[in-house]
């Protein structure tokens, strides 16, 4: 692929547009997200709230700088909807209030310095 190429696939907008229940060893809802490419093309990925959570933190290890570990005033992270525990978020209505600010989230994510779009590009893939 050439750099071209993978340029124009690249995501430039990141919208959930759904959630959906899954049954399985675990009950457990996922954020249906539409991910639009730079050349137009379009496709959905799903992910878990616990997979918002485990790439913020990872960005947050990753880029202190800009998650505003040393100065709030440096930060340029957007900031993650806090994690619900004891099971609670299997429950419709904890995912209904999530989506909104999950949203902003994923769409402020687009609007962060380009280092850490790699990282953000390499969790919109798998």
């Amino acid at each position: 692929m050439s750099n071209n190429s993978s340029r124009e696939s690249l995501p430039v907008s990141l919208r959930i547009t759904d959630v959906e229940k899954k049954r399985g060893l675990s009950k457990h809802y996922v954020y249906i997200i539409e991910v639009t490419c730079r050349d137009g093309s379009r496709y959905s990925i799903q992910r878990r709230y616990k997979q918002f959570n485990e790439l913020h933190g990872n960005l947050e290890k990753r880029f202190p700088v800009e998650a505003g570990t040393f100065h709030v005033k440096d930060r340029l992270l957007p900031q993650l909807t806090e994690k619900i525990y004891l099971g609670r978020s299997a429950v419709r209505d904890v995912t209904d209030k999530r989506l909104p600010l999950l949203n902003s989230y994923v769409k402020a994510h687009m609007h962060t310095h380009t280092h850490t779009h790699t990282l953000t590009h390499t969790y919109i893939r798998t």
